[in-house]
């Protein structure tokens, strides 16, 4: 994996991370990370899946592995509960591994972009305007 993701400090100020345990906020920011970005072909339940942004397919032990030294695998299990019923993700498992996906990644990942992307143009679309008017013709 390579790249980077957007980590609001807003986060510092809700329950999720007010009352969770220093493991617990570990998983959290392992969690985010390991969120795919973009699309991704996976083989999930036997059939091809196209994994979504804010989605990933692992294990209980993977995600642990993950975290670090200190983290267990019960405590992956006790956050993932947890996290679920915060309603910040959902989980799907079945006997060999699970489907969790990150609820309203593309808020907390896309959107600031593609409104960072519209004022720039807008930006750029100026400042071409105005070099264009200050640009004296000379025929």
């Amino acid at each position: 994996m390579q790249g980077w993701i957007k980590f609001h400090r807003e986060i510092l100020e809700k329950p999720i991370w007010l009352n969770s345990t220093p493991e617990q906020k570990t998983i959290l920011q392992t969690l985010l990370l390991m969120a795919n970005h973009k699309e991704k072909e996976w083989e999930w339940k036997g059939e091809k899946y196209i994994v979504k942004p804010g989605q990933f397919i692992t294990s209980l032990e993977n995600i642990a592995c993950k975290c670090g030294k200190g983290i267990s695998t019960q405590n992956v299990r006790t956050a993932i509960k947890r996290f679920e019923k915060l309603e910040f993700l959902t989980n799907e498992s079945t006997n060999k591994n699970r489907l969790i996906t990150i609820v309203n990644w593309h808020i907390y990942q896309g959107e600031e972009d593609e409104t960072n992307k519209q004022t720039n143009k807008q930006l750029t679309s100026n400042q071409q305007a105005t070099n264009k008017q200050l640009t004296t013709n000379k025929n």
